[in-house]
């Protein structure tokens, strides 16, 4: 399961037509959305805190990602992870079923040199 989220927050030149409260709104209603239909509380994971998640798409900048970690939103998106492990397990639900698997690798490792080989 994948989340599609759509553009309806950004203008053309790429700046927030919707505000922080409306977007918090609109994370919280897509994680709803998505809790009711993955088949493990990874994926849901996946889908709306993961890289290119629903929250990484309607929130990019830094300071607001972090100003809506303070937010009710965010508590609520806690309890349904929170819900859904409990209906898939802890373990059992930690294996994403949508085949998605997600990797994070630290930027620096990635400007890195690659090793020398004779």
């Amino acid at each position: 399961m994948t989340a599609t989220a759509t553009l309806a927050h950004t203008n053309y030149e790429g700046e927030m037509t919707m505000s922080f409260d409306d977007r918090a709104l609109s994370v919280l209603a897509q994680a709803k959305a998505i809790g009711d239909s993955v088949e493990s509380w990874a994926d849901f994971a996946n889908a709306v805190l993961g890289h290119g998640g629903v929250l990484s798409r309607l929130f990019p900048d830094e300071m607001e990602h972090q100003a809506f970690l303070d937010t009710e939103q965010y508590q609520e998106l806690g309890k349904i992870q929170k819900s859904l492990m409990e209906k898939f397990g802890i373990v059992t639900g930690a294996n994403p079923k949508s085949g998605r698997f997600v990797v994070r690798i630290p930027r620096d490792a990635l400007a890195a040199e690659p090793p020398f080989r004779e």
